[in-house]
């Protein structure tokens, strides 16, 4: 099985993906191409982040997609976090979303109940589009606010967004969700159960638990 991961040329973070999978697959006996070319083919595909490969390999039926962690706050098993040891992982679907599956060995999420009781917030995305809303707050890459995103959060009962991860945040504090794109997983009517199986630890990756799962 020939297994190709693209990463860019320019992004250290790419690079440490690529060193975390290396080492996960050989646990598994299996080799690991690593390439900066996105059109190289390949029987499995590893794609690090959504925009230098992805569009290549949407029609192929093995794609791994490594994006930005959902909700990287709570690492489930052992309670550690440090949001940049965190990515969310899961097979390609043609619309560019990804599949995952429900599943009770990864623990679970509980909703806090924390939201206001009117009013609505769009999270936007860096460089995306606008929706109308109450409150629009920007990407924290093309604005920083005094109010953190929680404390803003509060004070609304909806929030809306395309791919942004903070509308996992707001849906974990009991706002109503309105997600307009279908690569989110909460677009997801069961999103709270899928949850646990989308983001992992770098280490999970490295130790072949990650790949163990992924290929069940």
């Amino acid at each position: 099985m020939h297994i190709v991961l693209h990463i860019s040329p320019t992004l250290v973070h790419q690079h440490e993906h690529s060193e975390w999978f290396t080492e996960g697959l050989k646990r598994h006996g299996l080799n690991l191409d690593i390439t900066t070319d996105p059109h190289k083919e390949g029987d499995v595909h590893i794609v690090s982040g959504p925009h230098y490969a992805k569009r290549y390999w949407l029609d192929h039926p093995k794609t791994l997609l490594i994006d930005r962690a959902y909700h990287p706050n709570k690492q489930i098993k052992s309670g550690q976090w440090v949001s940049e040891d965190y990515v969310s992982v899961g097979w390609m679907n043609k619309d560019g979303g990804r599949d995952f599956r429900k599943t009770e060995s990864r623990g679970s999420y509980s909703i806090q109940h924390q939201a206001g009781d009117k009013g609505t917030i769009f999270l936007k995305d860096y460089g995306g589009p606008e929706a109308m809303a109450d409150t629009v707050r920007l990407h924290p890459a093309e604005k920083q606010y005094p109010e953190s995103l929680e404390d803003a959060l509060k004070r609304h009962k909806t929030a809306i967004g395309f791919r942004t991860t903070a509308l996992v945040k707001a849906g974990l504090m009991g706002l109503d969700i309105v997600c307009l794109d279908k690569q989110n997983i909460m677009a997801q009517p069961d999103w709270l159960e899928l949850l646990p199986s989308a983001d992992w630890h770098y280490s999970e990756i490295q130790s072949g638990e990650a790949w163990e799962f992924l290929c069940q």
